[in-house]
C-alpha cells in the first residue's frame, strides 16, 4: 500500500497587523493575542488567536508579594484580564504583549453586544482598575496606523450595506414600530386555528405562509380572537402604553421602578406587560423578513386595533419606524391583494388585460369567493 502523500505546504495567509505594548497598558477593548501557534501554521485565520479584553485589574506592592511564591516573576506588577472566550483570569507579568492594531469592526461590535463576562471572574483584594481615559491617551501615543489594506482583509458577513450599518451602528432595545411595518406571522403554533391556516396556506405558493396568515386575519372575528388564549387581555391599549412608557424611562431609575409596578393594570394585564418587557418580547430587527419572537402577541395587538407596537430588537438611532401607520385589517387586505397582483401578473403576458386579470384572484378571497374562486387560486399558485 502506497504511503499517503504529504500535504503540500501552503504560503502563510496574510495576518491582521499587530503591535507590542507593555502588559500594564492593555485596556478594555484591546484584542490581545492569547495563543500564537497552531498546526498547520499557514492555516491560521486573519485574526485567529486574538480575543477581546473585557476587564483589566492591576496588582502590585505588598499584595502582590503575598500572592506569588516568586514575586520577581511579575517584574513589579501583575496585570489581570478577563478575556472573551476564556474562563477565569489571565495573569500577565510586566512584559510586552501583542494586540491588534485595527480589529475587525463587525467582530468587535458582536463582542461588545454579547459580552463573555462582565467584570472580573474573581474578586481579589488589593486589585485596582486603571483609568480608561488615561489608558486611551497613552495607547494613542504608541499605536501605529493600520496598513492601508487592513480593512480589506476582513470579508463582510452581510449581504447588503443596510444590514452591515444596522450591525455596526444599531442600538438594541424596545421602541415603537408601526404594525404595518412588521411582517405577518410565518407560523402560529398551539392555537385553535392551526388547521384552518394550513388549509389556507395550501392555496398559496410554497414559502408564502405570511400572506396566508394575513388573509386569515381578514376572516377571523372578535369571537374567534376571544377564543384564543394568546389574545385574552383586559386592555391591550393600556398594556402597550405601559410598555412604551417603561422603555422611555431611564434604565434602573426610580421612575422605571415605579412604572414596572404597573399598579393601574389588572393582574392579567400586568403579566402581559411584564412579558413584553422581559422574555416575551415581540422581537424584530429593522429589515428582518420574519419576527424572531412574539408572533401570537403581535397578532393579538393587531386584533385589538393597536397600530403602534412595542418591539424589541435592533434599529438605527433616530430612525422613525412609526409611520406610515395603517389599521391591521386594511394592511392585511393590501398584503393579500399586492401578493396576488404580483404573482398572477408574473404568470401572464405583459399588457393592460393581464393587469386587470391579475387583480381578480386578489379580490375574490376578500369578497367571500366560493369554491370555484379557491380552486382558481390553487391552480394559479401551483403553475
Amino acid at each position: 500500500m502506497a504511503p499517503a502523500a504529504e500535504t503540500e505546504p501552503q504560503p502563510p495567509r496574510q495576518r491582521a497587523a499587530a503591535f507590542d505594548k507593555s502588559a500594564h497598558m492593555v485596556m478594555v477593548g484591546d484584542y490581545l493575542q492569547i495563543h500564537a501557534l497552531r498546526h498547520p501554521k499557514w492555516d491560521m485565520r486573519i485574526d485567529e488567536g486574538f480575543h477581546r479584553v473585557e476587564w483589566i485589574g492591576h496588582l502590585a506592592g505588598d499584595t502582590l508579594d503575598a500572592m506569588l511564591n516568586d514575586p520577581a516573576w511579575a517584574r513589579g506588577r501583575l496585570t489581570l484580564a478577563s478575556v472573551h472566550g476564556l474562563s477565569g483570569i489571565l495573569v500577565l507579568p510586566e512584559v510586552p504583549v501583542t494586540v491588534l492594531i485595527q480589529p475587525n469592526p463587525e467582530r468587535r461590535r458582536s463582542d461588545e453586544d454579547e459580552a463573555w463576562h462582565e467584570g472580573p471572574f474573581y474578586e481579589l483584594a488589593g486589585v485596582t482598575e486603571p483609568d480608561l481615559t488615561e489608558q486611551f491617551h497613552a495607547d494613542a501615543r504608541i499605536r501605529p496606523e493600520p496598513p492601508g489594506s487592513e480593512a480589506a482583509l476582513y470579508p463582510s458577513r452581510f449581504s447588503s450595506p443596510a444590514q452591515r450599518a444596522l450591525h455596526l451602528d444599531g442600538v438594541t432595545g424596545i421602541r415603537p414600530v408601526a404594525a404595518s411595518q412588521l411582517p405577518w406571522p410565518h407560523g402560529l403554533f398551539k392555537w385553535p386555528y392551526g388547521e384552518r391556516e394550513k388549509a389556507l396556506a395550501a392555496t398559496y405558493p410554497k414559502g408564502h405562509s405570511k400572506t396566508a396568515h394575513a388573509e386569515l386575519f381578514t376572516q377571523l372575528g372578535d369571537q374567534d380572537f376571544a377564543a384564543c388564549p394568546y389574545h385574552q387581555a383586559d386592555d391591550w391599549k393600556a398594556i402597550t402604553a405601559a410598555v412604551l412608557a417603561f422603555a422611555r424611562a431611564e434604565p434602573d431609575s426610580d421612575e422605571q421602578d415605579q412604572l414596572y409596578r404597573a399598579t393601574h393594570l389588572s393582574e392579567r394585564d400586568r403579566a402581559w406587560f411584564r412579558s413584553l418587557i422581559g422574555g416575551g418580547h415581540i422581537w424584530w430587527d429593522t429589515g428582518q423578513q420574519n419576527l424572531t419572537n412574539g408572533q401570537h402577541r403581535l397578532y393579538a395587538l393587531r386584533a385589538a386595533g393597536i397600530e403602534v407596537i412595542p418591539v424589541y430588537g435592533r434599529r438605527l438611532p433616530d430612525h422613525d419606524e412609526t409611520t406610515p401607520s395603517q389599521d391591521a385589517l386594511t394592511h392585511s387586505k393590501r398584503t393579500v391583494e399586492d401578493f396576488w397582483l404580483a404573482h398572477v401578473a408574473a404568470a401572464l403576458k405583459p399588457g393592460r388585460l393581464s393587469t386587470h386579470l391579475a387583480r381578480l384572484p386578489a379580490l375574490i378571497p376578500l369578497r367571500g369567493g366560493g369554491s370555484a374562486a379557491r380552486a382558481y387560486r390553487y391552480r394559479t399558485s401551483t403553475e
